[in-house]
Order: C-alpha cells, then structure tokens, then sequence
C-alpha cells in the first residue's frame, strides 16, 4: 500500500511538471506554401545557426538568415546536396529558379544544420528547412520540416513533394 501511494504521488508529480511546447513548437506559421504559386526566384542558405531566442525563434530564424556573410557557406556538401535536389526539380518543371542575389529573390529555403554525424566517416548533415517569404519590410517563415534533426535530403525532398502538391505538378 506504501509503495503504490508512492507511485501514484511520483506519477501525479511527474505529469504536473510535464514541460509545456516550446514557444517555437506552438507557433503556427502564417501561409502556406501557395503562397509561392507565383514567386520562382529562390535563393539557399545553408549554415549553423546560432543561439534560437525561445521566446522569438521566427524573429532569431530570420535574422540568421539576414545575418552577415549568410551568402557563404560552411557546408558545401549539404549545399551542394540540397541545391542538387533543387536544379533537378527546376529541370524537370522549370516553375522555380535560382536568384542572383538575397534581396532578388522572391523565397529563401534556410537549411539550419544542428548536427553533423559521421556513419563510416562520410559526413551527413541533419537540420531544419524553413520556407521564408522574402517580403519587404517583414519577411515571415512559410514552411518548417515536421521534425527537428531531419537528414537534408528528406528535408529538402518534404519540401518539394509539398510544393509539387500545391502547384499540382506530377
């Protein structure tokens, strides 16, 4: 009788304290995907980002974005990988392009990477891809991968899939 009483007081304690969403995973993002049925010129960003302010993680995700140097990148390959994925679907359906530069593009896709695993030493990138409309004075994210920590080719093929779906392409 005890032990039980125990357990149920463990077991009481331990669903009251249960942590609430984060803020980032309570925010619900303004848009969709249709929202680029006319925008074609995309530009890619592919860093680490720094510190995400719980309480702003849309304002810190784009100011990372916009942030200085955000043209350059540390990870080639998942760069490559991603932009890869990209040109094939271009080739394929030509509805997007690339843009020259950030303030010319209609969309940015911001691959955050938040670990680099190495299975038999091949570096492979995990992350978040947001969709953010370049919209001035207030861009805003469209679109965000489902889970955090996704290996950038399914990231970037969630995505495509998405856009395919709402711009009825096969």
């Amino acid at each position: 009788m005890h032990v039980s009483l125990r357990l149920i007081t463990l077991l009481l304690i331990v669903a009251g304290c249960a942590a609430p969403l984060s803020s980032h995973e309570q925010e619900s993002y303004t848009g969709s995907l249709a929202e680029l049925r006319n925008k074609p010129k995309v530009w890619l960003v592919v860093r680490r980002g720094a510190l995400v302010d719980a309480s702003g993680a849309d304002a810190s995700i784009i100011s990372e974005v916009y942030r200085e140097g955000s043209h350059r990148t540390t990870f080639p390959r998942t760069f490559n990988l991603i932009a890869r994925r990209l040109n094939k679907y271009m080739k394929e359906h030509g509805s997007i392009s690339g843009a020259r530069s950030l303030t010319d593009a209609d969309f940015i896709l911001f691959f955050n990477v938040l670990e680099i695993r190495r299975p038999l030493g091949t570096p492979y990138a995990y992350g978040e891809l947001f969709v953010i409309l370049n919209q001035k004075p207030s861009p805003r994210i469209l679109w965000k991968t489902r889970s955090s920590g996704k290996f950038a080719d399914d990231a970037v093929g969630d995505f495509i899939s998405e856009l395919k779906a709402v711009r009825g392409e096969k």
